[in-house]
């Protein structure tokens, strides 16, 4: 899409949130309980099929990889215990070349600055 055409909508009314362009700008990623790569022709398709839900996402500037928000485990909502420690949600970085995940230890090799994800590998002040 070069700007020529009129806007259009790529996902339907509401179901999706926290939409975030992908690097080369051919695709929103965007959340729905899982994540989902919503193309400009409006197809999608899901990336993630975690049993806990992803809570946010940040591409970066590497093609290939997706920082994931979310938490380990699936916490059982049909029980609340008052004063019971809750999980925090953690980091994780998935490869979408293989659509593996892994739990990110240290942000070093993301090529971060002062901890900031959106400057993406390589880049930052």
């Amino acid at each position: 899409m070069d700007g020529s055409e009129p806007p259009r909508q790529l996902a339907g009314g509401g179901r999706y949130r926290a939409p975030r362009w992908a690097p080369d700008s051919r695709s929103v990623f965007v959340l729905a309980g899982q994540l989902y790569r919503v193309w400009l022709t409006g197809e999608a398709e899901v990336l993630t099929r975690w049993e806990a839900g992803i809570s946010d996402c940040r591409p970066l500037a590497d093609p290939d990889l997706v920082v994931l928000i979310a938490p380990e485990h699936r916490e059982d909502q049909d029980i609340r215990v008052c004063g019971r420690h809750v999980a925090p949600d953690r980091l994780w970085l998935l490869d979408l070349r293989d659509r593996s995940v892994r739990l990110v230890r240290s942000l070093a090799h993301l090529g971060t600055v002062r901890g900031d994800l959106r400057a993406g590998a390589g880049g930052g002040t």
